[in-house]
């Protein structure tokens, strides 16, 4: 509160204060008490109460403290004796005061039958004559216990003593009076009249009396608050007879009181008498008065405007808002959602969120759009706030069910005041007990662990319920993305649908093998194709037999032409060996034998090597050559080797020199050459750093000064020419150098060979050069020949040969020849081998039992070398190893066929041809459509399913999490003052010292345990009562609670604006198209004259003194922003239909019914055309009508399709229609009935906030009736109210004709129409009558996968009804049952995007809430297991008890 300082005075406060003293004067206006008994309901005497043990009455001595006022029983009703034939003759026996006569004309012979007949009936006279008393008292107690259950807000029970009757003032009322409330016994039908509790066992009532009349106000004081603290009975006749003979004296000291049953007739001066009498009455609005005047006079003292009330008396001020966040509360968020104890829709949470943050709040509310789950919702967050609130109405109605829609665990911080009692003393006490409790116990530091570990597993199961979304959007991805598969390309329901169409071709298949998804053809098409081919091959099975017997394997026996090569060169063998048979006698023979072939044919090579080599050399023309060969041989190449080297080392230098001169260098000497070599050699080092001067023809000039080196050369240049020139440069003297040098070289050469050369040594250097080189490498051969002899005679020695004659050729090649020889001994051995083993592996084989009949006759042939016998026994070999291969790759392939395909094959080979020739594509298709299964593998349905329960585990820890917030804000000590503790302690002490409540002083001792509770009222943080019970239950003051939310608020009027006062936050939750206060009993003209008075300088005068302005009115034009509630859960659609029509749609409102049903289901709508007529002209009746809707109720009673259901009746025009129809059926209806229907009848005011299964509407209005349209908005009110009451079924007798109603905005109209315009609809409408085309889309689907789906169901006999929107959401299919259904989702391959999904999940969501049971199916799994989809669909349906037509009452015949 932004609280003024107290010295400076609010100059609203007197606006403020003239305001609400013209409320409290406005509300007199409606309180005008009667005088006398006459203006109550209903008054039982209890002087007329009969004389019958059914009847106990505590007035009939003195009473317990707790005694019950009065029991009457209920005394059955019995018929007269049956008077059979007599009936014409005797008249009607049902009265017992007129005995029946017989008729003087009857026959003789019934006069014996009739006085017999006439003795039963005085039995039953008599004892009719003395319950009928018995029953009429019933009755009325009944009635009053039937109109004040009905109307608590309106009606009140009291048991009133000391009846008062003075002439003068016209008064005829009782003093004292004390609430009670009367409890019907469903099984016994007793009625018992019990007093309630109550701070004040008695109170005084003077309301009828003129204050002039009371002459010592001090003195009536002190006897009323003797009566608030009496401890004994009210009809004690002793004790509340003394203060009732006290009260009469204060008033007329010369008046009189009777100890006397019997009501005082009024006389001159006041009389009062005993008088006790139960009474039924409209409820006293005193108390609202005293709440305005409490309001005046504390604004007065406090001279400040609380900031929740500003806005009435200053139309610009705006309550403060909460800028900061709101406090924690049961509000919490979940990966973006938010999650409270109770579920709520987005407008309830929008609710819930504007409250944190606005310090008003405006809600609309049609019917049946969950006002009561909402302040439920709202109520558990504001208590996990720590916040203290008033949840209030204008009736009982409206608040019946609200603490009970709230959480176990928060009720006991709830007090509702509701019903006929004027405090539910028991909600208190429990409330009281339990704080109480918790207060002494709580633990904090264990509160915040509680708080801790709920937190932690709400993000836990945050985490786990995103994980579970992710998936059921990644599924969906995955249906709707194009997938690559072993050759198939599209989205996986379109490459299932083509699985599918190629199903024909290929699914013989899936019948024979179990194919893996990433499984390779075992075989390929070819590979099948063959082992087909073997099965149906006759010649194979032919030979099959002798196949299987043992056979040489086919490599042993070598082929025909080589089994002749292998005899020929046997024989061509043995022919050879036998032309060498002389050499067989050589020395070296066997030695030679003896090696190896290897060895033998190196040596053989070797040694004609060696030999071709010396003849070659032999044959040579160098006279050196014999010398050196004989040599050789004989072992003297020692010399030889020496010459060779010295001859190598003279050529290296020679070449050298010879490649420097090159071939165009000529050079020329004569004369001694050494002495020219001497001159060379020093004139090459005078030339190294000179030069000398030539002539023309290139000799030096030598004269005087010519150096001395080239003096004394003049010789060499006289006798030496270089290219025809005398050498004098350095190069030509070098060049010359180095012509002499090989000169000597070569000469060298010439010298070392025997025997001389044939060259000159004027031969050129060059050729000369050459020769020497070529005759050294053939001196090389030589040596190479005796190193190679040397070489072999070493291997003869080594190999034990004999020594070989080297110089004896022809004895080296005969020692070669040897070699041979010996290898035409092993090659004819080797020739025979062959065939010896081939002759010893057949005969293994043939000599075996067992062994096929050409196995013999080989062995015959290899025997014989007879080639042709052998190769007709090996081509038979042949042919059976054949025919065995052929027989293993037919196992062996059949080996790698899956078991069921073989065996299907095996057993009639030919006829598989066509199938196994696409063997390949038909195991492709197999393997992508495991594939495509196994992208099935999560079920989205039980995902869905985990998500449920895992947001139903996230609501049951934020329920324990906001339980204990709230507990620990109730207890903590900023709520719980040390005086509000000692408080609770005291109630606590008392209640154990009351123990069993027996005792002397039992009595005292509750009224102080009722007295001790009452002052622990303020630990309770949440109070639930109408507005006309605050007064009685609250000491008011301002802003004494946080929160004041405020439901069915347009039926309250402006006097609930003193809500306002009592919290800084307003919650409004009305409708301003349902019934709006009425202005009944309102003298308007006061009303507007009290205006003028009070609210002269106020621009909203007008507004406030309009009677039949409501709360929500105020609101709606005060507060900012409206938020709608639109989800209906109460009726049938077709009920609440015509509320959309008349109320809603034109306001571009829509109510989304949600109610589940199924097909099995009463008509919701039923319109009886009665043609009656009205009596009367201010309380219309329609006796027609009365008589129709009695009847019509009385045969659903009996029918036992209503068993179970609750009725009301509305009268559409005035309630003297509805007390006709009431008294009607107040005596055709039992009691017991009446009360298990929860039976009422009344007009719409009387039903807001209430709801039946089945609702009966006269709309009295009579055929032969002066027609007046019902066109104004208070019309609409009560014509939306009345017919959005009923559950199920709702019934409209009308007398006047639809065709009749010419004015179509007359509700009258509207109503009829809707009625019959629903009647004349086919139920079944939408539904499928039969299969539509598969392969052609339709309306209303969507897809032709919806039409296959539909088929199915519909050829197995469900009900199915396509395209049916709810919500914001188009189900796909919708399957009826009796009593249920199931919305069926078909999830194509298109989407909209991830954003979208899960939108449409959230949706899905908010359906499951409202009780829609949802099934997914996707196009993927339908098509590539639609036998498994359909089975899952068919167990969820089977489970919701959905069966296909022919249930009872679902498909009449």
């Amino acid at each position: 509160m932004d609280e003024q300082s107290p010295q400076v005075a609010d100059p609203l406060v007197g606006r403020a204060v003239r305001l609400f003293e013209f409320l409290g004067r406005a509300q007199q206006l409606r309180n005008s008490p009667p005088r006398t008994v006459d203006g109550y309901r209903s008054v039982l005497w209890f002087d007329g109460l009969p004389d019958h043990p059914a009847v106990v009455s505590a007035h009939r001595g003195d009473p317990e403290p707790d005694a019950d006022v009065l029991t009457v029983e209920r005394v059955t009703r019995h018929d007269p004796p049956p008077a059979d034939e007599l009936t014409p003759w005797v008249g009607d026996p049902h009265d017992p005061e007129t005995t029946p006569r017989l008729a003087d004309d009857a026959p003789a012979e019934l006069t014996e039958q009739y006085v017999t007949w006439l003795v039963a009936w005085r039995t039953w006279a008599n004892r009719e004559r003395v319950e009928r008393p018995v029953r009429a008292c019933y009755a009325q107690l009944f009635a009053a216990y039937v109109a004040a259950s009905g109307n608590p807000e309106e009606l009140e029970l009291v048991v009133g003593v000391g009846c008062l009757a003075w002439e003068g003032p016209g008064v005829r009322r009782h003093l004292l009076t004390a609430p009670v409330g009367i409890r019907f016994d469903d099984d016994s039908g007793k009625l018992t009249v019990h007093r309630l509790d109550s701070v004040a066992t008695a109170d005084v009532e003077l309301d009828m009396l003129d204050p002039g009349l009371v002459p010592n106000p001090r003195h009536v004081n002190e006897i009323r608050a003797a009566a608030r603290e009496l401890d004994t009975h009210p009809l004690h006749r002793k004790e509340t007879g003394a203060l009732a003979r006290r009260l009469m004296h204060a008033l007329d000291p010369n008046g009189e009181y009777r100890d006397d049953d019997a009501p005082p007739v009024p006389q001159q001066n006041a009389v009062a008498a005993y008088a006790p009498a139960v009474i039924l009455r409209r409820r006293s609005q005193q108390g609202i008065v005293e709440i305005f005047t409490t309001i005046v006079d504390q604004l007065g003292e406090d001279g400040v405007v609380p900031d929740g009330l500003r806005p009435l008396v200053d139309p610009d001020h705006r309550p403060r808002h909460d800028t900061g966040e709101p406090g924690e509360g049961a509000l919490v968020e979940v990966d973006g959602d938010a999650f409270l104890p109770l579920p709520v829709n987005e407008t309830q949470l929008r609710i819930v969120r504007q409250v944190d943050t606005q310090a008003q709040t405006l809600v609309q509310g049609p019917p049946g759009t969950g006002k009561t789950h909402t302040a439920a919702a709202l109520l558990s967050h504001l208590l996990a706030q720590g916040k203290r609130v008033l949840v209030t109405a204008h009736t009982d109605r409206a608040l019946r069910e609200v603490r009970d829609k709230l959480p176990t665990e928060f009720k006991p911080l709830s007090v509702a005041v509701v019903g006929s009692s004027r405090e539910d003393m028991s909600d208190l006490k429990v409330a009281v007990e339990r704080i109480a409790a918790t207060a002494t116990d709580h633990d904090d530091d264990a509160a915040a662990d509680t708080i801790r570990r709920c937190l932690a597993t709400i993000e836990r199961l945050g985490l786990r319920r995103a994980e579970l979304h992710d998936e059921l959007v990644a599924v969906r991805r995955d249906e709707v993305r194009v997938h690559e598969h072993a050759g198939y390309s599209g989205t996986l329901a379109a490459i299932a649908l083509r699985l599918r169409q190629q199903e024909p071709r290929f699914g013989w298949l899936r019948d024979h093998a179990d194919v893996a998804s990433d499984a390779a053809p075992p075989l390929a098409t070819e590979e099948v194709v063959e082992w087909q081919g073997f099965l149906t091959d006759e010649a194979l099975l032919a030979d099959e037999a002798q196949a299987r017997l043992r056979l040489v394997e086919l490599g042993t026996p070598p082929a025909p032409q080589v089994f002749t090569e292998f005899v020929d060169v046997e024989r061509a063998a043995a022919e050879t060996e036998a032309r060498h048979a002389d050499l067989k006698q050589h020395p070296a023979f066997e030695a030679v034998r003896a090696i190896d072939a290897g060895a033998r044919a190196q040596l053989r090579r070797r040694l004609s090597e060696l030999a071709d080599e010396a003849d070659d050399l032999a044959r040579r023309r160098e006279t050196w050559m014999a010398e050196a060969l004989a040599d050789i041989r004989t072992g003297r190449a020692r010399l030889w080797h020496a010459r060779a080297q010295q001859i190598s080392q003279l050529t290296v230098p020679a070449g050298e020199l010879v490649a420097r001169l090159g071939p165009l260098t000529e050079v020329t000497a004569d004369g001694n050459l050494d002495v020219l070599v001497a001159h060379a050699e020093h004139l090459s080092a005078y030339l190294t750093t000179n030069t000398i001067r030539t002539g023309s023809d290139g000799s030096p000039k030598i004269g005087a000064l010519t150096p001395k080196p080239v003096k004394q050369a003049q010789v060499f240049f006289e006798n030496v020419r270089v290219n025809g020139l005398p050498p004098t440069d350095r190069q030509r003297v070098d060049e010359f150098r180095g012509w002499a040098r090989l000169h000597k070289l070569l000469g060298a050469l010439d010298r070392a060979w025997p025997g001389g050369v044939p060259l000159l040594p004027t031969d050129p250097p060059l050729e000369r050069l050459a020769w020497h080189t070529t005759e050294l490498d053939q001196l090389h051969r030589v040596l190479r020949l005796g190193e190679a002899l040397e070489t072999e005679q070493r291997r003869f020695a080594e190999a034990g040969l004999p020594r070989a004659d080297w110089t004896d050729l022809d004895s080296v090649r005969r020692y070669a020849n040897l070699v041979d020889v010996a290898a035409a001994v092993d090659a004819h051995v080797t020739a025979t081998l062959p065939l010896r083993r081939l002759e010893s592996a057949v005969s293994t084989v043939a000599g075996r039992a067992d062994a096929a009949p050409c196995v013999p006759a080989l062995l015959a042939a290899v025997r014989d070398r007879d080639p042709s016998a052998y190769a007709t026994a090996y081509q038979r070999l042949t042919r059976l190893v054949t025919v065995r291969t052929r027989l293993a790759r037919r196992d062996a392939l059949a080996s790698v066929v899956p078991p069921r395909l073989r065996a299907a094959v095996q057993a009639n080979p030919a006829a598989w041809g066509e199938r196994l020739a696409r063997f390949g594509d038909a195991w492709t298709w197999a393997s992508v459509g495991t594939w495509v299964e196994s992208r099935d593998t999560a079920d989205v349905n039980a995902v869905q399913a985990e998500i449920t329960l895992t947001e139903e585990r996230i609501r049951r820890e934020v329920e324990t999490l906001a339980a204990t917030r709230a507990w620990r804000h109730a207890v903590s000590p900023d709520r719980l003052t040390g005086q509000a503790r000692a408080n609770l302690e005291h109630y606590a002490y008392l209640v154990r010292r009351l123990g069993k409540g027996t005792g002397k002083y039992a009595p005292q001792r509750r009224a102080e345990v009722r007295t001790a509770m009452d002052r622990c009222r303020s630990a309770v943080p949440v109070w639930i009562m109408p507005v006309y019970r605050i007064a009685e239950q609250l000491q008011i003051r301002r802003d004494m609670f946080d929160v004041v939310i405020v439901d069915e608020a347009s039926q309250a009027g402006l006097e609930a604006t003193f809500l306002q006062y009592l919290a800084p936050r307003m919650v409004v939750i009305g409708d301003d198209k349902q019934v709006s206060p009425t202005a009944v009993g309102v003298d308007q003209q006061r009303l507007r004259d009290l205006a003028s008075q009070y609210l002269g300088d106020d621009p909203y005068r007008s507004a406030w003194q309009d009677p039949q302005r409501s709360l929500f009115d105020e609101a709606k034009m005060r507060y900012r922003g409206l938020l709608t509630l639109t989800e209906h859960r109460r009726c049938v659609p077709e009920i609440i239909g015509f509320s959309n029509r008349v109320a809603y749609e034109p306001d571009g409102i829509r109510l989304q019914a949600v109610r589940q049903y199924g097909a099995d289901r009463l008509d919701p709508i039923r319109a009886v055309h009665v043609g009656g007529t009205v009596e009367g002209t201010t309380n219309k009746v329609n006796a027609a009508e009365v008589a129709a809707v009695v009847e019509q109720l009385e045969k659903c009673l009996a029918d036992p399709r209503y068993d179970g259901k609750t009725f009301g009746v509305i009268s559409l025009l005035g309630g003297a229609q509805a007390k006709a129809i009431e008294r009607r059926l107040l005596e055709r209806v039992a009691p017991e009935d009446w009360a298990a229907r929860k039976l009422q009848c009344g007009d719409s005011a009387d039903f807001q906030g209430a709801e039946r299964d089945v609702m009966f509407l006269s709309m009295v209005a009579g055929a032969a009736d002066r027609v007046v349209p019902l066109t104004r908005e208070m019309y609409v009110q009560r014509y939306n109210v009345a017919a959005s009451r009923a559950r199920d079924q709702m019934w409209v007798f009308h007398s006047i004709p639809l065709a009749a109603l010419s004015n179509q905005e007359d509700m009258r109209f509207q109503l009829l129409d809707h009625c019959y315009g629903v009647m004349s609809a086919d139920r079944a409408e939408g539904m499928l009558a039969s299969a539509v085309p598969p392969d052609v889309r339709v309306e209303p689907f969507d897809s032709l996968f919806e039409q296959r789906v539909a088929n199915r169901l519909v050829g197995l006999g469900y009900a199915v009804t396509p395209s049916f929107t709810v919500e914001r959401l188009r189900l796909d299919l919708v399957v009826v049952g009796a009593a249920s259904r199931l919305a069926v989702l078909c999830e194509g391959d298109t989407w909209e995007g991830a954003p979208a999904y899960e939108r449409d999940l959230a949706t899905q969501r908010d359906l499951e809430r409202c009780g829609w049971r949802l099934h997914r199916i996707r196009e993927s799994a339908f098509y590539a297991n639609e036998t498994r989809t359909m089975a899952a669909l068919l167990a969820r349906l089977r489970a919701l008890g959905i069966t296909p037509k022919g249930a009872p009452g679902l498909y009449p015949e």
